[in-house]
């Protein structure tokens, strides 16, 4: 009994991908049992388990796959379907064709595998980086990240993660235009993306200035960041032919939320300290609704709730990974890490917080900012209550996530 009970104290470093995934299987489960307890949310589901879990951009993706992009403002969320990616649309399209089905599950499988294969290529990648020990609480904690939830549901969040870490694996150890090709297949996935693509050009540059024979590599520095940025040439290539626009996925954003009305007006939300603190205001107004107006009564209401609690999340989160790339400039000398964190940061920054959305969808977004999980690896050794309260806080939080999308509520 003693030596199961050491070995399953030791097992979170002897095998952290392992139980790392099994731990990421449990939370659809979990989350299925946990959204029997919630009263109904307003958004209706489709019909059965895999119809519960296509669902939000998952079912949009889906469309894609079954019948193309189309590109209006006006309709359902459909018609404007040119705003998502088309990496991972091709992928369940391919499969579909394949097996000849086009149940919810063609949609929903390739996503979670990818999501468990990333958790793998996150712990080569910190090995490269950390002692045996940290590397592996790194892994487990990235895996249970809370965004955990969205590989179940048909999102292309797996594809993007794995797409980052094939990239910086390959930059880090040298291997430089195979990780522009693997980066610019993820701009095909995922906008994160693109502001990843940023930053390892960003890197790029900056030893390009440093080196004592500039000139020769001007060449080798565009093929870089053509590659690092293809599949976003692909896709705007592809608008221009059908729709006339190449940037017609950046207009079709506006079905979505107001844009700022012009760009002075973003500029003054990008550095109005107040605009940064509204988070409350939501937050505010979901208590009153509690306490004045039956919030818990109605879906809606109830709805309001939880998009006030999704906001402060995401806003936590927010802050949290400015000081996770902040500190990591000192601790790692691996400076793509560094450099992608910073500009997917800052993307989000420009186009989510002061732009279209607010802090919307956080911590999917910077999912790819593998410095945070670096660091939390990295602090976890020296503190074990620290790294167990954690990694426990994390799968509460994702299994929470998945039943809110169960129960038929916006998880942004």
């Amino acid at each position: 009994m003693r030596r199961l009970g050491g070995y399953l104290y030791a097992l979170p470093e002897r095998s952290p991908v392992l139980l790392g995934n099994l731990l990421v299987l449990l939370v659809a489960p979990l989350g299925i049992l946990l959204s029997t307890f919630w009263a109904t949310g307003p958004h209706p589901h489709g019909s059965g388990i895999g119809g519960k879990f296509l669902n939000m951009d998952g079912s949009i993706y889906q469309n894609i796959a079954l019948t193309g992009y189309r590109s209006q403002l006006v309709g359902s969320a459909q018609d404007h379907n040119i705003a998502f990616f088309p990496l991972y649309p091709l992928i369940t399209h391919s499969l579909s064709l394949l097996l000849g089905n086009s149940g919810p599950w063609v949609f929903i499988l390739p996503g979670l595998v990818f999501g468990l294969c990333s958790n793998d290529l996150f712990y080569r990648l910190a090995e490269q980086i950390l002692p045996e020990a940290s590397a592996a609480w790194a892994t487990l904690f990235f895996a249970l990240w809370p965004a955990c939830c969205f590989i179940f549901m048909g999102y292309a969040t797996g594809l993007a993660n794995l797409c980052a870490l094939l990239s910086l694996t390959h930059y880090i150890s040298g291997r430089k235009l195979r990780a522009a090709v693997w980066c610019g297949v993820g701009t095909a996935a995922a906008p994160a993306m693109v502001f990843f693509a940023a930053g390892l050009c960003g890197d790029a540059g900056y030893e390009w200035l440093s080196d004592k024979r500039p000139l020769v590599r001007v060449p080798r520095l565009i093929l870089f960041g053509l590659l690092s940025v293809s599949g976003l040439i692909g896709f705007m290539i592809y608008q221009l032919i059908k729709f006339h626009n190449p940037i017609a996925f950046i207009i079709m954003q506006q079905a979505w939320a107001q844009q700022p009305e012009n760009f002075s007006q973003h500029l003054m939300n990008f550095f109005n300290i107040n605009w940064y603190f509204v988070v409350f205001v939501f937050v505010q107004h979901a208590v009153n609704g509690i306490q004045h107006r039956n919030f818990l009564v109605t879906a809606d209401g109830r709805n309001s709730i939880d998009i006030a609690f999704q906001y402060m999340l995401g806003w936590l989160v927010f802050w949290a990974s400015l000081a996770a790339i902040a500190i990591a400039a000192h601790r790692f000398p691996q400076k793509p890490l560094v450099w992608t964190g910073a500009c997917i940061w800052l993307g989000y920054l420009w186009f989510n917080v002061t732009g279209v959305g607010y802090f919307f969808n956080a911590l999917r977004l910077v999912y790819p900012v593998v410095v945070v999980f670096l660091l939390l690896g990295s602090w976890s050794i020296k503190h074990r209550i620290f790294r167990y309260a954690l990694l426990g806080l994390s799968m509460v939080l994702a299994v929470l996530e998945m039943s809110l999308v169960l129960a038929g509520y916006d998880v942004l």
